[in-house]
């Protein structure tokens, strides 16, 4: 998976306090080592490994069909 500053994804909820949801997050930051920096919609951030990333993480797409941010759409 190609992986670049802007995408929108969501990401799988993993932590006791968000287990089995989806999150919509905007990719922040790729790592020299690979690692993935996401920030949420709620404004918090996370790094996650490249294999937890690809694991956890699918594609969002914004109503233009968009998953970059290119799009027009203020609350994707």
């Amino acid at each position: 998976m190609v992986v670049r500053v802007g995408d929108r994804v969501l990401v799988e909820g993993t932590s006791k306090w968000w287990p089995g949801g989806n999150y919509l997050a905007v990719v922040a930051d790729v790592g020299l080592d690979g690692s993935v920096k996401v920030r949420y919609a709620d404004g918090g951030f996370k790094r996650f490994s490249r294999a937890d990333f690809e694991r956890l993480s699918t594609p969002a797409q914004t109503p233009d069909g968009s998953t970059t941010g290119a799009s027009s759409c203020s609350r994707c």
